[in-house]
């Protein structure tokens, strides 16, 4: 749905298969960090096939109040904003935050590069 919405799907392209599985020694605090790798019904040129789905952990009041107050929908407005636009951010293909509950949700491809788990911080992208 969110590479739908986003305008990188049309209407004739669609995912076949999905896969999801964690990442290895994933240390987020406040976030869910899971890798999804994807088929498509077509080759679709400048799409990845495999994606970093990144969302916070807010059912529990401990989660909520370390979202809110620890302002952890900046990181997902941020890499949004200028992944586009900055060498070696992930490229953003769907992002959706609530500054007042602290409830954020990214869709950001799973590059190789530089690493951009120490480039973030072990807490953004979780162990290599």
């Amino acid at each position: 749905t969110m590479l739908r919405k986003n305008g990188h799907l049309t209407r004739s392209q669609r995912v076949d298969i999905v896969r999801v599985s964690d990442l290895n020694d994933n240390r987020g605090l406040t976030s869910s960090i899971t890798k999804i790798t994807v088929e498509y019904s077509e080759l679709i040129p400048g799409l990845p096939t495999t994606f970093i789905l990144k969302t916070n952990v807010c059912w529990t009041p401990t989660g909520r109040a370390a979202a809110v107050f620890g302002g952890a929908c900046r990181e997902s407005k941020f890499l949004a904003d200028y992944s586009c636009k900055l060498e070696n951010l992930p490229r953003v293909f769907g992002e959706t935050h609530n500054f007042f509950t602290g409830e954020r949700v990214l869709l950001a491809e799973c590059g190789e590069g530089p690493g951009h788990n120490f480039f973030f911080g072990n807490q953004t992208w979780g162990m290599n």
